[in-house]
Formats: structure tokens, C-alpha cells, sequence
């Protein structure tokens, strides 16, 4: 990404001056902007998230006898149950042929 930038000879400045007002704009409520826009629950909803690290689907799954494939501890020490086939949470998919796939990369020594 960094040398599409140095092709065109652009470079990457900090903003130190409107750092907060910029961040407080995305709320619904606020009625001062550096940059006048609609404010929606929709802006609010994709730069402000209050989740944690996803758990997965534990039972009800396509493959097997429905549970997860592996539980797998997160960065931030969180357990997420795996699954490689696109089943929706909530239901019942045991024995159903789903899609999947799956791709894993890691830091070389990493395990």
C-alpha cells in the first residue's frame, strides 16, 4: 500500500489540530462539525463498535456431530469456537451441505 502512495510522490502527514473534533463528529447528537454531513445511526454504527472478539458457532453445525471444529484462544484471550462452513448462527445445519473454506496464515514460529 505504502508505494502506491510513493509512485505518485505523496506522503503521510499527522493531523494533530482536529484530531477530536474530527472524532466527535460521527455522533448523531453533535451539532458542531468541521464537516457539515447527515448524521445516521448508520455512521454511528460503522466507527464506533462496542463488540468483542466473536465467539462462533458452537453447536449446530454442518459437519461431524454439529459442534465446532477446533476452539481456538484469540489475541486477546478470548475463546472462539472454529467453523469452515457458512452456516448461520441461530439454526440447526447439522448434516446439511454448506459451503466452506478456509485459508490460514500466520508469523513464521508462530505455532
Amino acid at each position: 500500500m505504502a508505494s502506491v502512495f510513493t509512485v505518485r510522490d505523496a506522503t503521510f502527514v499527522r493531523s494533530t489540530m482536529s484530531n477530536i473534533d474530527t472524532w466527535y463528529t460521527q455522533f448523531p447528537g453533535v451539532t458542531e462539525a468541521m464537516y457539515p454531513m447527515m448524521k445516521s445511526t448508520e455512521n454511528l454504527a460503522c466507527s464506533f463498535s462496542l463488540h468483542s472478539t466473536p465467539t462462533g458457532k458452537v453447536k449446530g453445525n454442518p459437519i461431524g456431530d454439529g459442534t465446532g471444529v477446533m476452539p481456538v484462544l484469540t489475541v486477546n484471550k478470548a475463546l472462539y469456537v472454529l467453523n469452515v462452513h457458512d452456516s448461520p448462527p441461530g439454526q440447526n445445519n447439522l448434516g446439511e451441505m454448506l459451503p466452506g473454506h478456509a485459508v490460514y496464515t500466520g508469523q513464521t514460529g508462530g505455532g
